[in-house]
C-alpha cells in the first residue's frame, strides 16, 4: 500500500505494517495530479531514489492541486503524516497493481482513520436550503466508487470545494439517507454482514461510474467477495460474475428479488435468475431475510455449464393449463410496516417456466413483478398479491395457494437455470415399447412386430429394449425440408412426423398367427408426431414439444 507523506509529499510503500492514516474520497475531474504524470524519481539527502510530487502549485492543475493539497494540509492538522489519494497512490499502467487495489480498496477506507469526502461541487456550508439543495444535488453521491467510501470508513468528514467542514456523517445520516435510501443505522456505524444483497444492491441501483464494468467491481468489498478485472466484457456480463461470486459465500435469497424494465420484456420472454443491470434492484431496498424457513433439501447453489443449479421450493401456479408455470418461493420478507400486512407474515415469490420436458430447465418469466405471500396459518393457504416495479403495466392480481394442496407440487425442487434460457433441443424421435403380458407355460407366445420404412424390429416378452424411431430419416419427416420448423419457438400446431406398421402375432413352435389388436384388426398403423403444450395465462413461449401418437 502506498501513502502520501502529508509534509513532504514523498510517496512510500508499506507492507504488513501500516501507520494511521488519513483517505480521500472524491470525483474524477477533467485534469487530475496522477501517479503517470506528476510522481517523480528523485534523489533524497543520503541519495536514495525515492518518488516525490511535484509541489502543489508548480503546475497547471488548478482544481486538483487544490484537492491535493487541501486533504493533505486537512490531514496534517489533525496529526497524521500519511494519507491515501487513490489518483496518486495507485500506478494505473500496472493490470496487476490496479486489480489488486480494486480488490482492497474496500479493506483499505475501512482501515483508514477518517476519510474525508470532498464535494468538488458544493460551496456553501452554512445550512438553509441552498446548502441542503447543493448537498443533495452533488455529483459524489450519485457515483458508484463512493459507495463504499461512504460505508466503508469508521469515520467519514464532508467537505467543501473550499474545504470548509460540512459536517460528519452522523450529522448528516439523515439527508443521506434521504438522498442515497441507505439506512441510518448503517451510516452511524453499523456493519454490513446482516444487510440483505437485495439492499445493498439497491444502493448501487441509481449511481453510475464512467466504466460500465465499474458497476459491478465497485461493489467487491461491500460484499466481500474479489474477482479478476476483465475490462472490456460489459456490464451485463460483469454484474452476473459479481452476483455468482456472492451466490459462492451467501444463501441470501433477496439477489432472486428483481424487477426489470417493462422496456426490456418484449424482446426477451426468458430470463436468468440473475439481474442483468443494478438498476433492475431499485425497489429492493426493503428486503430482509425471513426468519421462516421454506423447506429445502440441503442442494447447494452452484454454477455449471449447464447454467446455475439451485434450489427453491416450487408451487403450481393457479390457473395455469400448461402445467409449466411455478411460483418460486423465496426466504425474505419485509418488515410489516412496510409491507402493510400487519401481523401477518409476508414473503415474496417469483415465475419460473419449464422450458424442458427432459431435464430440470426453467427460466424466469414476467420479471416486472413480485409475488407477495402471506402466509395466514389458520385458514392453511397462501394469498398472494402481484408486486409490480414502477414501469410495470401489469394489472393488479391476487390469488390463493392452498396449502393443503403440497401433494400436488413439485415442493423443493433442485433446477437449473441458464443466464440466456433457450428452447429445448428439438425432439430427435421416440423409443416404441409395446406392453406384453406375461403369458402361461405352454400356451402361444405374443410378440409384437413394428414395420418402419425398410426395417422390422421383434419385441418378445423377455424383450429389454424398445425400439427406436428417429426422426432423421430421409423420409420420416414428409413434407418439411426445415426442422427448425418444429422446434417450440416455431411449431404452430400439432405435427403428424411419421407411421409406423404394428402387426400383432402369436408364436406356438414354429407357426405364427396374426392376433386382432385392442384396436379390432390385425395390424394397427400408429401415427406419431410433435404438439406444443396449451398455452400458459402470461402468454410467453413454450419452450418444448412433447410427442403425441
Amino acid at each position: 500500500m502506498r501513502l502520501l507523506n502529508t509534509r513532504t509529499f514523498e510517496l512510500r510503500t508499506f507492507f504488513g505494517q501500516v501507520p494511521p492514516y488519513a483517505i480521500l474520497s472524491h470525483t474524477w475531474e477533467s485534469e487530475e495530479t496522477t501517479f503517470d504524470e506528476d510522481i517523480k524519481h528523485v534523489r533524497n539527502n543520503s541519495g536514495a531514489t525515492i518518488l516525490q510530487l511535484q509541489q502543489p502549485g508548480s503546475h497547471s492543475k488548478v482544481a486538483s492541486d487544490r484537492k491535493v493539497s487541501g486533504s493533505a494540509r486537512v490531514a496534517r492538522e489533525q496529526g497524521y503524516d500519511y494519507i491515501w489519494i487513490d489518483t496518486l497512490c495507485i500506478d494505473k499502467s500496472s493490470s496487476a497493481e490496479l486489480s489488486e487495489a480494486i480488490n482492497s480498496m474496500f479493506a483499505w477506507y475501512r482501515d483508514s482513520e477518517v476519510c474525508y469526502a470532498y464535494l468538488a461541487d458544493v460551496t456553501s456550508a452554512n445550512g438553509g436550503d441552498a446548502h441542503r439543495a447543493e448537498f443533495m444535488a452533488s455529483r459524489w453521491v450519485t457515483r458508484g466508487w463512493t459507495l463504499q467510501e461512504l460505508v466503508a470508513p469508521k469515520k467519514v468528514l464532508f467537505y467543501t470545494a473550499n474545504w470548509r467542514i460540512i459536517g460528519h456523517r452522523t450529522e448528516l445520516s439523515q439527508e443521506i439517507h434521504d438522498i442515497t435510501g441507505i439506512a441510518e443505522p448503517v451510516l452511524q456505524g453499523a456493519t454490513l454482514d446482516k444487510i440483505a444483497v437485495g439492499t445493498k444492491m439497491s444502493w448501487l441501483s441509481r449511481r453510475v461510474t464512467t466504466r460500465p464494468e465499474d458497476m459491478a467491481y465497485c461493489m467487491l468489498g461491500i460484499f466481500d467477495v474479489n474477482l479478476p478485472l476483465l475490462y472490456g466484457e460489459g456490464l451485463e456480463k460483469g454484474f452476473i460474475r459479481l452476483q455468482e461470486a456472492i451466490l459462492s459465500t451467501s444463501e441470501d435469497e433477496s439477489i432472486f428479488a428483481w424487477h426489470a424494465n417493462i422496456d426490456d420484456i418484449d424482446s426477451r420472454p426468458w430470463w436468468g435468475l440473475l439481474a442483468t443491470k443494478p438498476a433492475c434492484f431499485a425497489n429492493s431496498g426493503e428486503y430482509a431475510l425471513s426468519r421462516y424457513a421454506t423447506k429445502r433439501e440441503g442442494h447447494p447453489t452452484v454454477i455449471t455449464n449447464r447454467g446455475m443449479s439451485v434450489e427453491l421450493e416450487l408451487r403450481k401456479y393457479p390457473g395455469d393449463g400448461s402445467g409449466t408455470v411455478y411460483l418460486a418461493m423465496l426466504q425474505i420478507t419485509k418488515p410489516r410496516a412496510a409491507s402493510g400486512r400487519g401481523t401477518h407474515h409476508t414473503g415474496f415469490a417469483i415465475l419460473l417456466q419449464r422450458v424442458s420436458d427432459l431435464d430440470q430447465h426453467y427460466a424466469r418469466i414476467e420479471p416486472t413483478i413480485l409475488f407477495e405471500i402471506e402466509y395466514n396459518n389458520r385458514e392453511h393457504n397462501l394469498v398472494f398479491t402481484m408486486v409490480p416495479s414502477g414501469r410495470s403495466e401489469q394489472p393488479p392480481l391476487t390469488g390463493t395457494l392452498g396449502m393443503d394442496s403440497t401433494d400436488q407440487d413439485p415442493g423443493p425442487c433442485y433446477f437449473f437455470v441458464r443466464p440466456d434460457p433457450r428452447p429445448a433441443r428439438l425432439v430427435a424421435g421416440f423409443q416404441f415399447r409395446p406392453e406384453i403380458s406375461p403369458t402361461i407355460s405352454g400356451q402361444p407366445q405374443p410378440v409384437v412386430q413394428v414395420a418402419h420404412h425398410d426395417w422390422l424390429w421383434t419385441i418378445e416378452e423377455s424383450s429389454p429394449f424398445g425400439i427406436v424411431i428417429d426422426f432423421a430419416s430421409h423420409d420420416s419427416l414428409p413434407g418439411i425440408l426445415d426442422t427448425s420448423e418444429l422446434e417450440a419457438p416455431n411449431l404452430k400446431e400439432r405435427r403428424a412426423l411419421a407411421m409406423v406398421e404394428v402387426v400383432i402375432t402369436s408364436w406356438c413352435g414354429w407357426k405364427s398367427t396374426e392376433v386382432e389388436s385392442e384396436m379390432g384388426s390385425k395390424k394397427v398403423v400408429l401415427v406419431i408426431g410433435l404438439e406444443l403444450p396449451p398455452k400458459n395465462p402470461f402468454g410467453t413461449p413454450n419452450g418444448y414439444t412433447r410427442p403425441w401418437y
